[in-house]
């Protein structure tokens, strides 16, 4: 008869004020980490992560401030999955670029 392994798993949310810029953001997610792998009753074999949108770059920003501050919880990374990060620019804010380089001072966006 075959059985499925027992997996342990928990789900924490962390959610993140838009307004602000992502490299505090990032700071504050690190710590955040930081503190909740700590604090856990257990050994974590693994974190893995997900992220969307805007969350997949707090994320980079909360690995590499860990990474810089030595913090333990990112040896621990395992799978990171991005959902719509906008990695290399979100389209919409390209094209307000646009007219500022080319030294228009209106959008037909």
């Amino acid at each position: 008869m075959l059985r499925w392994p027992t997996i342990w798993a928990s789900r924490r949310y962390l959610h993140h004020n838009s307004g602000r810029h992502s490299s505090k953001k990032g700071r504050e997610s690190a710590a955040l980490m930081d503190a909740l792998v700590r604090s856990w009753p257990v050994p974590l074999a693994t974190i893995d992560l997900v992220m969307h949108s805007m969350g997949g770059l707090v994320a980079r920003g909360a690995l590499h401030q860990a990474v810089q501050n030595a913090q333990e919880w990112p040896r621990g990374a395992g799978k990171l999955v991005f959902l719509g990060t906008p990695h290399h620019g979100a389209p919409l804010e390209r094209s307000g670029q646009r007219p500022a380089a080319s030294g228009s001072t209106s959008c037909t966006c």
